[in-house]
């Protein structure tokens, strides 16, 4: 089970002291030297210590005042009951033409121990024949380790692979989503965590099941009832799908750290979860964790004191383990993805943080970019600090790089 505000529940709680931990930092706040050797000695991927470095860790880029703005694109959430007991349907969502993702995280607790399918289906609400294309899929396979499978299910978002066969439905017909999704069987315990980014030009309904093993999914659609919800009702149709500031951060390292929060919810609204509808149950809903929901961050980062930059993740909710990509200079650069930590799942302790990436030196102001999607089985928040570094061997260019040419 993910817990998204684990910490944030506990610091609604607390005295004054915990305050600190999430309020708006210092202008500067400049990074101690042994934190500075510990980025230079290890790789990104590893684990370090903060090293004392106590809260604040910077100024936070995205205050309540100044929020990521949400991208527009349709989110079905499908995460209730978590642990399915028995067979039917999970979630039912509409979305009208455009961009859709589904999101489906589920784990087979039925019992005795039986096997079972998490499947979907589209039905064509229009008047005229619907095509769905595919733009993205994340299907890691079944597994009892939830970390990995939330950490493999990032990466797999963010790499080409595979695509389902385009869609062609008349107008109410119904379709399965993904024919390799359809026939995958998960014993019990087993988790299976999917996603698919696609475009739709109909209106059309998607609709996630528990089916057993060996059946027809059309043929159980129209007969199969709903399960009954769990005490989370983390299910939902959302009109937005992504996150991303507008104007791109300005980074200095002379500035010292700066950090940017993720999914601290409703209470300390950095990052909010962002609003939508549960259709099963008619009410307003919120997307706790904004798991499923895309982030994009850009800065215009200027090594004004000859220092590198790092990015580094740091759980404030309890153990995270995800997948990050970053580009840089982002005009010109290939993406670099990371999974921090590893080898190990994730890192647990607050005063611990993930190397995401080491930036080399660039002359002049470059643009950096960072997207990643927050990983299932993990918990939130999470801060994203950037920590200047030095390193005696890294040399500044004399002349900004020229057009066409990457360095990381």
């Amino acid at each position: 089970m993910r817990h998204p505000y684990g910490l944030v529940h506990a610091l609604a709680a607390a005295a004054a002291g915990p305050v600190i931990l999430c309020g708006t930092a210092s202008a500067q706040v400049q990074p101690p030297e042994g934190l500075q050797q510990e980025i230079l000695a290890n790789p990104p991927g590893a684990v370090i210590s903060l090293g004392g470095y106590a809260p604040p860790f910077g100024a936070i880029l995205n205050p309540a005042t100044n929020q990521l703005d949400l991208v527009p694109g349709g989110l079905l959430y499908s995460d209730c009951p978590e642990y399915f007991k028995g067979f039917g349907v999970l979630y039912s969502g509409t979305f009208d033409p455009g961009p859709v993702r589904v999101y489906l995280y589920h784990v087979n607790d039925i019992s005795p121990a039986t096997s079972a399918r998490l499947t979907a289906t589209v039905e064509n609400l229009g008047e005229e024949t619907a095509t769905v294309e595919f733009t993205r899929k994340s299907l890691p396979g079944p597994s009892l380790n939830y970390l990995a499978v939330g950490r493999e299910a990032g990466e797999l978002f963010y790499t080409d692979g595979p695509l389902p066969p385009t869609i062609t439905l008349p107008p109410g017909e119904a379709a399965v989503l993904d024919p390799v999704l359809d026939a995958t069987t998960m014993s019990r315990g087993q988790l299976i965590s999917a996603k698919y980014d696609l475009v739709t030009d109909q209106p059309v309904r998607i609709t996630s099941l528990a089916l057993p093993a060996g059946t027809e999914t059309l043929a159980e659609l129209h007969g199969a009832e709903a399960l009954p919800n769990d005490d989370q009702f983390r299910q939902g149709t959302f009109t937005h799908w992504g996150k991303r500031n507008a104007s791109p951060y300005t980074i200095r390292t002379g500035d010292g750290t700066k950090r940017l929060r993720i999914a601290d919810g409703a209470f300390f609204a950095n990052d909010p979860p962002i609003p939508g509808l549960d259709e099963q149950r008619g009410v307003e809903t919120t997307l706790p964790g904004n798991f499923g929901v895309t982030y994009e961050m850009e800065a215009l980062v200027t090594h004004d004191d000859g220092r590198r930059l790092a990015l580094l993740v740091n759980p404030r909710g309890g153990t995270y383990g995800g997948y990050f990509r970053t580009t840089y200079p982002a005009d010109t650069g290939e993406p670099a993805g990371q999974l921090a930590p590893t080898p190990a799942l994730a890192v647990a302790s607050s005063s611990d943080a993930a190397i995401i990436a080491k930036l080399p030196l660039l002359a002049g102001e470059n643009m950096l970019r960072l997207e990643f999607i927050p990983a299932g089985a993990s918990n939130l928040p999470i801060e994203i600090l950037l920590v200047p570094f030095d390193d005696p061997d890294a040399e500044m260019p004399e002349e900004p790089l020229p057009d066409g040419f990457a360095v990381f």
